[in-house]
């Protein structure tokens, strides 16, 4: 008797492990492969790409207007280090399908820069001023591209790789509050409440 062909197929598999095949990209989007996509695939609906950077705004505008796509949902953005590049993450949701889109270019290290996606996500305006507070990457296009956790005056960027740690100790001076008077303040008895005469009607 022949052996039986052990070649398993995708419908095969355990769904935890469904989960990590990768598929072809939609035709809209596998046509731009070798242009603007530099790679790509599907994994478990979720879907990954590589973008050219100059293709960076456009690509996530797509992804944003097209019915096919709809990602209205900016997640989260991140940089990546690898001391020779850099590579800017961005994680976007299409909530109507619950699927998460990864994209991501590769900036140069030397003069990292991407176009702003301030202008399709509001919600990315704090993550761009903080990949350029402790990355130094320009975000062209931006409306107030300005240090977010740092104090205006600090110099370098302090989650690169080749930032220098100064020789003395770092001292940031942060705004005075009035904390301790609000806690003065409240630690003080509060005068009674004129008693109601209708209470004793």
């Amino acid at each position: 008797m022949a052996d039986q062909d052990q070649t398993s197929t995708t419908e095969d598999q355990p769904p935890e492990e469904q989960r990590h095949v990768a598929e072809p990209l939609p035709a809209d989007l596998a046509d731009l492969v070798g242009g603007a996509i530099v790679e790509g695939c599907v994994v478990g609906g979720d879907l990954r790409l590589t973008i050219r950077r100059d293709d960076w705004r456009d690509i996530a505008e797509y992804l944003l207007l097209s019915q096919d796509h709809a990602y209205t949902f900016f997640e989260a953005l991140s940089v990546v280090d690898y001391e020779d590049r850099f590579e800017l993450v961005c994680h976007l949701r299409n909530l109507d399908r619950n699927r998460l889109a990864t994209i991501r270019t590769v900036l140069d290290h030397d003069d990292p820069a991407a176009e702003s996606l301030t202008g399709l996500w509001s919600g990315a305006d704090w993550y761009e001023r903080e990949a350029f507070d402790l990355f130094g990457i320009r975000f062209e296009g931006h409306p107030n591209l300005t240090r977010l956790l740092m104090p205006d005056d600090w110099e370098g960027h302090p989650l690169r790789k080749d930032y220098q740690l100064p020789d003395d100790p770092l001292i940031v001076e942060l705004p005075e509050h009035d904390l301790a008077a609000r806690r003065a303040a409240a630690s003080q008895p509060q005068p009674e409440s004129p008693a109601d005469d209708s209470d004793h009607a």
